[in-house]
């Protein structure tokens, strides 16, 4: 019988000021907390400082750089988002978040971690089986999935749906990063 590595992924939720990030551990052992061989193990979310978009880009890549290293996931799941670019969209506010995914995957890819996009209906269906959840039904369901207790910050509750959207995805190899 050969014992699994479990496989750790970082959910992160990215954006320009506040990011919420997740880590999941899947294949270890069954854990009644969490959602089967699903466990919850961090999670949490920070504020990008610096004065300027630049600045704020800066801050955005070291405390992923210092979050990968700490935690060390082998999989990094990144939202990749959705904007509205009707009459009523912000060309100007979406291409500031596309920056901001830029710096996220290179801190990962710095790092030589994989690298999975997920789409925000994506990481809400996998949670709560609608890929048009609101907010506030994402968070209920990732509390009850993982029994966490306490505040749940909504782009935090985010991260940790974007990590199990990609925990349900199955195996998978680095071939998607070439």
């Amino acid at each position: 019988m050969t014992d699994r590595v479990p496989l750790r992924i970082m959910g992160v939720d990215g954006a320009s000021q506040l990011l919420g990030w997740a880590l999941l551990e899947v294949g270890g052992p069954p854990d009644p907390r969490s959602q089967g061989r699903v466990r919850h193990l961090d999670s949490g979310w920070f504020r990008a400082r610096g004065g300027t978009k630049y600045g704020r880009f800066a801050s955005i890549d070291f405390e992923l750089t210092r979050l990968f290293k700490r935690h060390r996931p082998k999989l990094v799941a990144i939202e990749n988002g959705f904007v509205r670019m009707g009459p009523r969209g912000n060309v100007q506010g979406a291409l500031v978040l596309a920056e901001s995914r830029g710096v996220c995957m290179v801190a990962a890819a710095r790092l030589g971690l994989e690298i999975l996009e997920v789409t925000p209906g994506q990481a809400k269906k996998a949670v709560t089986g609608n890929g048009f959840a609101d907010k506030l039904t994402v968070q209920r369901f990732v509390r009850a999935l993982f029994r966490l207790e306490g505040e749940l910050q909504e782009d935090q509750a985010d991260a940790i749906a974007i990590a199990f959207s990609a925990a349900s995805k199955g195996p998978r190899t680095d071939a998607g990063n070439r």
